[in-house]
């Protein structure tokens, strides 16, 4: 019997021990995507921040779908606490259209920082506007039926993923969000009313070109 139990012991703390170098091995990764949120925000901030001579009917304060990344960077090529340059690509399927009218869409946005820390929780966060929610159905649309996923490059090649599906599945194509999508219609913080917002959480961001 005492045999019997050493043998279980045994397995346990094989099993156990399995599990924790799995833990370390995904701890030690350079590079990792850790989670999406999406959520839906409405700009509470200054009438002061919009250009002066506007009426307050030309304001729209609707919500804007907010896609938040955590992600971290370790290179191992590189010594010290900082490195120079880090790019995130955030893409976003909209959801399928009731009305038959529109086509699925992906929307990209590409941003680059810099400098970027080592060994830190990083974040990178991008925005669809309202008028875009209301033109594929409306929040509740795109809560049931749009895709978002994430890439993270270094030096040109991507380094880490993650796709987060709609409550459905309709995930699209296997690997859509590697062929990119259309520019300009998801926005970077800077081209939008909530550029202030959080500034302390956010890496700078750098021009493509610089």
């Amino acid at each position: 019997m005492r045999a019997k139990s050493a043998i279980l012991t045994a397995l346990a703390l094989g099993v156990l021990m399995s599990a924790s170098s799995d833990l370390r091995a995904q701890r030690t990764e350079p590079f990792g995507i850790s989670k999406i949120d999406v959520s839906y925000e409405k700009f509470k901030g200054s009438f002061k921040v919009w250009p002066k001579g506007k009426p307050a009917s030309a304001l729209r304060f609707e919500e804007w779908m907010e896609v938040d990344v955590e992600f971290r960077a370790e290179p191992d090529d590189v010594q010290g606490d900082f490195f120079d340059e880090i790019e995130v690509r955030i893409h976003v399927l909209t959801p399928e259209d009731k009305k038959g009218e529109l086509k699925r869409e992906v929307f990209t946005v590409e941003m680059r920082y810099a400098p970027v820390p080592k060994a830190k929780t990083l974040y990178a966060v991008a925005y669809l506007p309202p008028v875009v929610l209301e033109r594929y159905g409306g929040k509740s649309a795109w809560e049931n039926g749009a895709n978002v996923a994430a890439e993270v490059f270094y030096k040109g090649r991507p380094v880490a993923e993650m796709e987060l599906k709609d409550k459905g599945g309709r995930a699209g194509d296997e690997g859509w969000y590697t062929r990119g999508g259309k520019k300009g219609v998801l926005l970077n913080r800077s081209k939008t009313p909530f550029a202030l917002d959080s500034w302390d959480r956010y890496l700078p961001e750098v021009e493509a070109g610089r």
